[in-house]
C-alpha cells in the first residue's frame, strides 16, 4: 500500500488530505539513447504482393508473424538474414499487425495494410 499526502496548498486538496492506492505510475525522466532505435523497417506499406523487411542485427531465433484484426496468425516466417521478403499473394486485402519476435518474445510490432 502506498500513501501519498497532498500538500496543503494543492487546489484539489483539503488540509492534510491523504490518498491510499495499490497503483504506482512511473513516469520516465530520461530516455535510454538506444530506446528509439528501430529494430526493423517494413516497406512498402500499404503493400500489394510482397512486403520487404529489413531488421537490425538480431541474435537468436527471429520470427515475423502477420496477424489479422481478429488476432489470428495468417502468416509466420523465420528471419534468416537482415533482409526478408514476405509473399502476400495469398493474403486478403485488409489491415494486419506485423510482429517481430526474438526467441519467442515480442520485441516490436507495426500496422500493415495489404491492398
Amino acid at each position: 500500500m502506498i500513501e501519498i499526502e497532498a500538500p496543503a496548498d494543492c487546489s484539489a486538496a483539503k488540509s492534510n488530505t491523504r490518498i491510499q492506492s495499490n497503483t504506482v505510475v512511473l513516469i520516465p525522466t530520461s530516455m535510454d539513447e538506444n530506446a528509439n532505435q528501430q529494430l526493423f523497417r517494413v516497406y512498402p506499406n500499404p503493400a500489394d504482393k510482397r512486403l520487404e523487411i529489413e531488421t537490425a542485427e538480431l541474435k537468436g531465433f527471429i520470427t515475423i508473424s502477420l496477424l489479422n484484426v481478429e488476432g489470428q496468425k495468417v502468416l509466420e516466417q523465420q528471419i534468416l538474414s537482415n533482409k526478408t521478403i514476405l509473399n502476400l499473394e495469398n493474403i486478403t486485402a485488409g489491415v494486419y499487425i506485423l510482429l517481430l519476435k526474438q526467441d519467442g518474445l515480442l520485441i516490436e510490432s507495426e500496422k500493415i495494410v495489404v491492398r
